[in-house]
């Protein structure tokens, strides 16, 4: 069989609520027949012949007990159907944004950032980056082609947390070094580098992260960022931070 029609048949296979009903039981664990027709509403005999065509795909085997279990391919497959629910409940946000410059390891990886609350203004992703410094408690870290916090605010916000303060910016709106005059003290935790461009927004700490992408018209969309707590989202946040942080040339701020 083509290998187009083997995805086919498989794509066909998981559609159908039942049978994605019956994958998303046994990743829970192994069961009988009649547990299976229960979660997936439909008689025995029925949920029978579903259970025939998970068998085929060589997503589910029998136990010699009469039980039902994923095989180690069908753990893969159903996992990944997750991934996929992921992604189409941030169709509409991705598809208003450009995120061909991001490191492939991260866009294979968008589902995580699921369950984000999108914000609509500019004034949302402002609150947001100060809220992440005024109550973190381990780190901050901020990446924009823009300053999201004025010095003032940023000097007085670390002075009362006194955690360590990471910011990476675009070279393009540094001053020449020797225009840089800062009376940043230097028992102030902060670490400044910059990139040749910037085309993500982040501000994070370890309780919550906010990202934003560019949007069509090519710049930065801060007005649309996602924010998130759950331990993906701000996983995938982190790790991107760290990606861009490592690549970036440090700058002396005082």
């Amino acid at each position: 069989m083509p290998k187009r029609t083997e995805l086919g048949s498989l794509f066909f296979d998981l559609a159908h609520p039942r049978r994605a009903a019956i994958l998303e039981t046994l990743r829970e664990e192994p069961s009988r027949l009649s547990r299976l027709a229960a979660a997936a509403r439909t008689p025995a005999p029925e949920a029978s012949r579903h259970l025939a065509r998970l068998v085929s795909q060589g997503l589910v085997q029998r136990e010699p007990g009469g039980a039902y279990r994923l095989t180690g391919y069908g753990r893969l497959v159903a996992e990944g159907m997750g991934s996929f629910e992921g992604l189409r409940s941030l169709r509409d946000f991705l598809r208003t944004h450009d995120l061909t410059g991001l490191p492939r390891r991260f866009t294979a990886r968008l589902y995580e950032l699921a369950g984000g609350e999108a914000g609509s203004t500019v004034s949302d992703a402002l609150r947001h980056s100060e809220r992440v410094l005024e109550e973190a408690r381990e780190f901050a870290w901020f990446l924009s082609d823009q300053a999201m916090l004025t010095p003032d605010a940023l000097l007085l916000a670390m002075r009362r947390t006194r955690v360590p303060v990471r910011v990476l910016v675009p070279r393009s709106i540094l001053p020449p070094p020797r225009e840089r005059v800062t009376s940043i003290p230097r028992d102030v935790p902060l670490e400044v580098r910059a990139l040749p461009e910037v085309r993500v927004g982040m501000a994070l700490n370890e309780t919550v992260a906010g990202v934003c992408f560019v949007g069509l018209t090519g710049s930065l969309d801060l007005a649309r960022g996602l924010r998130g707590t759950s331990p993906a989202f701000r996983g995938w946040c982190e790790e991107l931070f760290e990606h861009y942080w490592t690549a970036g040339h440090p700058v002396r701020v005082w």
